[in-house]
């Protein structure tokens, strides 16, 4: 069953799940094969979104927490897809 979790662990992408539901999935992966704190992160982070994943790397943070922290506010900074509402207007002229 660890290689089963230590497979998920170093594959699992972020996806559609929020920062939060990833974090908290892959924390529990690592628990379950005894994974320690620095692996946690780099695992976390090869995961996450692009964008997401970015803002991470440019916070460089400094362990699990503030990757977490900055994670949340990479998220918030993702603009949502369909909500950028454009209409194009055309003058009968």
């Amino acid at each position: 069953m660890k290689y089963k979790h230590a497979n998920e662990l170093f594959n699992s992408k972020q996806g559609d799940r929020s920062v939060d539901d990833f974090c908290a999935y892959m924390q529990n992966l690592a628990r379950e094969v005894e994974a320690d704190e620095h692996m946690l992160c780099y695992v976390v982070l090869n995961g996450l979104n692009s964008e997401i994943k970015n803002h991470v790397t440019r916070s460089q943070p400094n362990g699990w927490k503030e990757l977490v922290d900055a994670a949340k506010v990479g998220e918030m900074c993702v603009p949502e897809i369909g909500y950028c509402h454009t209409e194009l207007s055309y003058s009968s002229t």
